[in-house]
């Protein structure tokens, strides 16, 4: 594991972290405001890869990480995080294209929401019993739109978060256009 930390303005730390987690770490990580982009894997390869900006998770997670932060409030990590999972036996993908680059409303195709699906099922994976499922709720830049993303693979993830800023989450809220990933 390793870190970079510069103290900025207002308490904020740039920081680097690279480290093998555990599955129930991963469900201490938020994707509700969170902008992804997956690398989609070859068809004989069984893991898998997403950068996701605006990840948030608590003071407390960051503190465990090795980060000087206050562990009673929430951050948004404004930067990429990126998560890698490995010896996937399923991996289902779903996308919901938005109408417009706001988001606002779903794209419809005979009145219904139009949706992009890709499901994968890795020929290598006998023993499920020792896989966990992992779930991801998040935006999808492209195709843009609403992306559920559901896998299967073994209890341990790699985590690395690059140069990020550490934002309170109170003002992420109060200004989310100003932390947000522009193209």
């Amino acid at each position: 594991m390793y870190f970079k930390r510069n103290i900025i303005k207002k308490g904020w730390w740039e920081l680097m972290v690279h480290q093998e987690l555990s599955a129930i770490e991963f469900k201490k990580f938020g994707f509700a405001e969170a902008e992804a982009w997956p690398q989609f894997p070859h068809p004989n390869e069984n893991t898998f890869t997403i950068s996701v900006w605006g990840v948030d998770t608590s003071g407390k997670v960051l503190k465990e990480l090795g980060l000087i932060v206050d562990p009673n409030y929430e951050y948004y990590l404004q930067g990429w995080t990126t998560f890698k999972f490995y010896e996937l036996s399923t991996l289902e993908l779903r996308v919901t294209l938005y109408e417009d680059e706001k988001g606002a409303r779903f794209l419809k195709q005979d009145k219904k929401d139009l949706k992009l699906e890709k499901n994968i099922r890795y020929k290598n994976s006998e023993n499920k019993l020792d896989y966990t499922k992992y779930y991801i709720s998040c935006i999808m830049k492209w195709p843009f739109g609403f992306c559920e993303i559901m896998l299967e693979g073994t209890n341990k993830f790699e985590l690395e978060i690059g140069e990020v800023k550490i934002i309170p989450l109170d003002d992420y809220i109060q200004e989310p256009d100003r932390y947000h990933h522009h193209l």
